[in-house]
């Protein structure tokens, strides 16, 4: 796989991850990153080229609701398509956001049935916490700021997130038969309102070894009216983030674990 191939499969996999915090109420390691400078994480700008990336893997994110039916994740079953989703999500999302909360968790393995008492260990683990915390406020601030957030990192990690995925990688992703195969069937079938002047996207000759596969996606061995490309799973991911900001924050967790759970929370905003 190339560099974008690699880089896109990972976002598509950060989006479903979002996808099933929406659906199912919880989501485990969600990469988030963001950018410091002098003053600490940047906020309210674009990303400069002098700024540092800061990256990280939040181990757990669980979206709380106050009313036992949960009206968001009962309304998100019949949906077929990524875009429907998110258009779906964003109306329940405006009406019955007051009734959820977003809780962040970060979990940490001990060899010992015991939680940890040293103060450096415990504000070690406090404030990385809260940088996940604020990078998921940072991330969903605006869905633009949030693309230019990720052309600097892809800019910076030699990724060009225009170059059109490996046809090989598609083909395979047809065949996951999840949430994407209708989208990805869009961009085959009639683009999207980023197509104009995309160029042909042909893979009509990729040969198929497997007969059962091949019937499986032969429709998509065609020439495709829009490429899917590292920036259309990205422009989806911003998306998705920008709907988790709607969200009051909850509790920020660290969960200890051993051979049983042992439990702290210790979010700052508990604390007043």
């Amino acid at each position: 796989m190339t560099k974008g191939d690699k880089f896109a499969e990972r976002i598509k996999e950060d989006c479903v991850r979002l996808i099933a915090l929406l659906k199912n109420g919880v989501a485990r390691e969600v990469y988030v990153h963001g950018y410091i400078d002098e003053n600490g994480l940047v906020r309210g700008r674009d990303a400069r080229q002098d700024d540092v990336i800061v990256t990280g893997i939040i181990d757990c994110l669980i979206l709380r609701c106050k009313d036992p039916l949960r009206p968001i994740q009962s309304q998100l079953e019949e949906v077929e398509t990524v875009e429907e989703f998110c258009d779906v999500a964003e109306k329940l999302i405006d009406k019955y956001s007051d009734l959820y909360v977003l809780d962040i968790c970060d979990v940490k393995t001990r060899r010992w049935k015991k939680i940890p008492v040293q103060e450096s260990v415990v504000d070690g683990s406090k404030k990385q916490v809260m940088v996940y915390d604020a990078m998921v406020e940072v991330m969903g601030e605006s869905e633009l700021r949030s693309l230019q957030f990720w052309e600097e990192y892809c800019r910076r990690m030699g990724v060009d997130i225009d170059e059109p995925i490996s046809p090989e990688l598609t083909l395979t992703w047809m065949g996951m038969q999840d949430i994407f195969t209708s989208s990805l069937a869009t961009l085959r079938d009639i683009g999207s309102s980023s197509s104009l002047g995309a160029s042909p996207y042909d893979i009509s000759t990729v040969l198929i070894n497997d007969p059962e596969f091949a019937e499986q996606i032969g429709s998509s061995l065609t020439t495709w009216v829009q490429p899917p490309t590292p920036r259309y799973f990205i422009n989806i991911l911003s998306r998705l983030f920008s709907l988790l900001s709607k969200f009051t924050h909850g509790d920020l967790r660290i969960q200890y674990y051993c051979s049983f759970l042992l439990e702290r929370n210790t979010s700052p905003k508990a604390d007043g």
